[in-house]
């Protein structure tokens, strides 16, 4: 830190927010463009669950599946039953909640004789929501930190 810099310089530096309106063909030319560079140069994670709302994507990671997949990166269960132990629920709503996961590739079950193992399919998780919205045309807006 230079004699200049203060504590409060550096925390503005680091904190940073960017605010974007954005309609919906700017960025769908943007993902297109990412989507080419991703193929032309073999990068990219093509693992992507797409949502058209943030309430349709809470209620797959609700609470309780979150918690589900927080234990089963802790814990390692050997069985769905084992699952449902740990989080002190019900076995059948364990296994309707990792069926639903296992749908959307979240978590594998593996069969193991009698049982199915649960592992989570990925090492992070990023949740990415567009708080994009369509401003009244006549409304005012002012914007308070």
């Amino acid at each position: 830190m230079t004699e200049q810099e203060t504590d409060t310089d550096r925390t503005e530096t680091e904190r940073v927010l960017e605010i974007r309106v954005q309609d919906f063909d700017s960025f769908a030319a943007e993902s297109v463009a990412a989507l080419d560079e991703a193929v032309a140069t073999r990068e990219g994670d093509p693992s992507v669950l797409a949502f058209e709302t943030p309430r349709q994507a809470l209620r797959l990671l609700s609470d309780a599946r979150f918690e589900l997949l927080e234990t089963i990166r802790t814990e390692s269960p050997d069985s769905i039953r084992e699952l449902a132990r740990l989080v002190e629920r019900d076995v059948s709503v364990v296994h309707t909640d990792l069926e639903l996961l296992a749908e959307h590739d979240i978590v594998e079950l593996h069969t193991e004789g009698r049982n199915k193992r649960p592992t989570v399919a990925y090492e992070e998780i990023r949740i990415d929501v567009d708080l994009s919205f369509e401003p009244d045309s006549g409304a005012e807006t002012s914007a308070r930190s």
